[in-house]
């Protein structure tokens, strides 16, 4: 039997129990879309939630709340076109005010997300997002 793999490009995330390699879906030179973690205290690796995050490839950070994909997709798009200033490999975030504030506003339509969480697998509907 022969075994066919796809090389992708991965990314690390960060987890406060250890970090996890994972594909993503590419948003510019700075951030990445990746599969939502959780890793439960009595278990020993990560286990995809169902949702997905904003990632920080340099870092590995997570931006923001994990939702669905067509959420992170709108924070994304949001957040692109900012220019923001991003930490390079190996330093911690300080963003200035008005960055945090900008980031906490592209993430602000999450709250009222009424998606369940399968919007991986069917795409909700234009009421449930901006």
């Amino acid at each position: 039997m022969t075994t066919s793999t796809v090389d992708s490009p991965t990314v690390t995330v960060q987890m406060k129990r250890g970090a996890v390699v994972t594909p993503f879906e590419d948003v510019d030179d700075h951030l990445a879309i990746t599969p939502g973690f959780s890793w439960p205290p009595d278990e020993s690796a990560a286990r995809f939630t169902g949702r997905f995050t904003l990632t920080h490839k340099a870092t590995g950070l997570r931006i923001g709340p994990p939702a669905c994909i067509d959420c992170i997709r709108a924070a994304a798009a949001a957040l692109v076109p900012l220019a923001l200033v991003w930490p390079a490999e190996g330093q911690k975030p300080n963003f200035p005010e008005e960055h945090t504030a900008a980031i906490r506003s592209a993430f602000a339509h999450i709250a009222s997300c009424e998606c369940d969480g399968t919007c991986y697998v069917t795409h909700c509907s234009d009421e449930q997002h901006p």
